[in-house]
């Protein structure tokens, strides 16, 4: 079963009191962050039902979400119509293998989303065209948890790793930091989560 299929059948009860905890202590993470630098427009990558993103409404004048799994994306649409927002557009699409030339923003982010990925090198080449000059990348995921053994996912990232690869597909100012360890984060595994940037 591949990803999306997997995330196709969790949609519509993916937001648990677990999830949506720590979905709260990311966007927190984001909006410190985010406020600093005024940017008008966002794309939100694997947005999943929206639990980060729509904490980040009021930072943007325009966003999209964009998630492969068409049901992950109607539980955004739902919770968009219920809350009356029109400044937010979701779309089922996977931008690492379609082209959307048409899309520009000033920042992409992701959260959780780098692990389910398993080729993490296309995933900076593919989205820095999407990205406006003097525009960011965010990331938030996993530090590196070496009790995880999983063929499914990778047990998080070293940060000279992501660093690497953010380089060597041309981003500029490349940081990583940690910013909260949890209990039971991944796999049931203590874990940390770290936000990288890195400006085009």
């Amino acid at each position: 079963m591949s990803n999306v299929d997997k995330f196709e059948m969790m949609a519509a009860r993916y937001d648990s009191d677990e999830r949506s905890a720590v979905a709260t202590v990311i966007a927190d993470e984001l909006k410190k962050r985010l406020s600093l630098y005024g940017y008008k427009t966002a794309l939100d990558f694997g947005c999943g039902t929206g639990l980060v993103g729509l904490q980040l409404k009021n930072l943007f004048e325009e966003m999209i979400f964009t998630d492969p799994s068409p049901a992950m994306i109607e539980q955004v649409k739902l919770k968009l119509a219920e809350q009356k927002i029109t400044t937010i557009s979701a779309l089922p699409v996977d931008l690492l293998s379609e082209a959307h030339s048409d899309i520009k923003v000033d920042c992409v982010y992701m959260s959780q989303v780098l692990l389910h990925i398993p080729d993490t090198k296309s995933v900076f080449e593919k989205l820095k065209p999407l990205i406006n000059a003097g525009g960011r990348l965010m990331i938030v995921d996993f530090d590196l948890t070496p009790s995880i053994t999983s063929t499914e996912i990778h047990p998080g990232f070293s940060h000279n790793q992501l660093i690497t690869l953010a380089n060597e597909a041309g981003y500029k100012d490349v940081t990583v930091q940690t910013f909260y360890h949890g209990k039971n984060l991944l796999m049931n595994q203590d874990s940390a989560m770290f936000l990288m940037e890195a400006t085009v």
